[in-house]
């Protein structure tokens, strides 16, 4: 069993993310999404390395949100799947228009559980 370290609820959502670097971008599925990080299954395995825990511009692409959200993201947690393998990312900064969209989604998404 996996220690679950981040501090706020976490709601799975429907998207893709890319997070884009200086010399790479990954681009995966998003598993589920929380004010403060997201969780991706990437669409290949890559051999882990050093740059992984570089700080990111990660771009979600989802039905859930009115537009792009974009933050900055710095990977923290690499984990296997049944397909490859998934990067956990905390956030490391996003602007009030991006954080409102999340915040928002996160409302929908308690409403609809109650």
């Amino acid at each position: 069993m996996r220690h679950d370290v981040r501090k706020s609820e976490r709601h799975p959502i429907w998207g893709m993310a890319a997070l884009v670097g200086d010399r790479e971008s990954l681009v995966g599925q998003v598993v589920n999404i929380s004010g403060t990080g997201i969780a991706l299954n990437l669409n290949h395995d890559r051999n882990a390395s050093g740059s992984l825990r570089n700080t990111w511009l990660c771009r979600v692409v989802s039905p859930d949100f009115p537009e792009t959200l974009e933050f900055v993201a710095k990977v923290v947690r690499r984990y296997a799947t049944t397909r490859g393998s998934g990067v956990g990312c905390t956030i490391a900064a996003i602007n009030d228009k991006d954080m409102a969209m999340i915040d928002d989604f996160q409302r929908r998404r308690r409403s609809l559980e109650h």
